[in-house]
């Protein structure tokens, strides 16, 4: 009986581990400029892009708001050769003023590539501090690794009239349109739209 027991206490032991999700991982930031960012995926620094405007007119935010998205395909010869760059940015100028703000992005986006954005060393994202538009950056962002999800604090809420600055991350894996989630502490506390994701 006592041999059983200990059996099945490893068992269940196994099955513990087996079903913990893996903890969600600190990812690392760097900040950039536009030039810095472009020179990123093409030796000429004038990328080609391909951009989406996510509407946000069936949210309390209104027919003004908007996440634009962006994908850069890397040249042959740039640091991102063969990959491909994702921008996010939430601009709420036109908002609604009696609308909620927003605090943060949650991104399906599966592997992420680190490069060498500013000379320093390889980090996770980027976010485009100077030389573009918006006032509010990336405060801490998190990947959950069973799910491929990018969550991205923006570190204060982006509340109407704001917008952020670009924030961009890279993979190898070619751009789709899929839905992409804002959340708040506010009523709805998740709002939905479009955009790029790998």
């Amino acid at each position: 009986m006592k041999t059983v027991m200990t059996g099945l206490i490893a068992i269940l032991a196994a099955l513990a581990l087996v079903q913990t999700p893996a903890a969600a991982a600190r990812l690392t930031v760097s900040g950039v400029s536009m030039a810095q960012a472009n020179c990123i995926y093409s030796p000429t620094c004038l990328p080609f892009f391909l951009e989406v405007l996510g509407a946000l007119d069936f949210t309390p935010l209104g027919s003004s708001a908007f996440l634009q998205t962006r994908t850069m395909p890397g040249v042959a010869g740039s640091a991102a050769a063969g990959k491909n760059g994702y921008l996010y940015r939430l601009d709420l100028t036109g908002a609604n003023p009696n609308s909620e703000c927003v605090h943060g992005i949650s991104i399906g986006f599966g592997t992420i590539e680190q490069l060498n954005y500013t000379g320093s060393g390889p980090t996770h994202l980027f976010v485009i501090t100077s030389g573009g538009p918006g006032t509010i950056g990336a405060g801490s962002a998190e990947f959950t690794p069973e799910d491929g999800l990018v969550q991205i604090d923006f570190g204060r809420y982006v509340c109407p009239g704001q917008g952020t600055f670009f924030i961009g991350l890279t993979s190898t894996a070619r751009p789709v349109n899929a839905t992409i989630s804002l959340w708040s502490a506010g009523a709805p506390p998740i709002m939905q739209t479009t955009g790029w994701v790998p």
